[in-house]
């Protein structure tokens, strides 16, 4: 995916945890980031567009509107932010956050069980209602397709990659993990209308 299609907050996050991994910044170094991250991120979600960002951040998110399927990326890295924040004993504003000793790494068995409503979608798999049992089937389907077998090996092996990397892989997985998305391309139209 193009760096220039996702919005200008989630490339600085990106960038930060990236950095993060790789030693060039501390948790004090983005802490008022992480910070002002999250609070857009609250705001947002709760439809309230009253907050406004001050100081040197306010460039982050003066023209940061993300599309539909960057707001688990942004609201993954804001969490993964506010983490290390706390961690390392930071500034922390959000009362969710303190008191972390080390990270929860919620965030891929949350996209998958995402990316299987999402399947269903892109897969035509017959949905009768939104009751828990059809809902059940309907995954069930899903489960079986090659598309969401597909993602799930892909996010499996990225994971896996990632876990044994040494610090000088870093910078090149940095290169090949911007380079694609997990949804192979001919769906991306469809999922864009998800």
């Amino acid at each position: 995916m193009d760096d220039a299609q996702l919005s200008v907050c989630f490339r600085y996050a990106q960038g930060l945890l990236w950095d993060y991994l790789g030693g060039r910044v501390t948790a004090a170094d983005f802490q008022d980031f992480a910070n002002d991250y999250y609070a857009w991120l609250l705001e947002n979600n709760v439809g309230d567009s009253e907050w406004t960002p001050e100081g040197s951040y306010a460039e982050y998110f003066a023209d940061s509107c993300p599309e539909a399927y960057e707001w688990f990326a942004v609201e993954w890295s804001a969490g993964l932010l506010m983490q290390l924040v706390s961690i390392e004993g930071e500034r922390v504003d959000h009362d969710d956050f303190e008191g972390y000793t080390e990270l929860d790494f919620y965030g891929p068995l949350y996209m998958i069980d995402m990316l299987g409503d999402i399947c269903i979608e892109l897969t035509d798999t017959a949905l009768v209602s939104n009751r828990g049992d059809d809902l059940e089937k309907a995954m069930t389907q899903v489960r079986k397709t090659s598309l969401f077998q597909e993602i799930v090996v892909h996010v499996q092996n990225d994971l896996q990659t990632a876990l044994l990397a040494s610090s000088a892989e870093y910078e090149a997985l940095r290169k090949e993990y911007g380079q694609y998305t997990i949804i192979p391309e001919q769906y991306a139209a469809r999922l864009l209308e998800y």
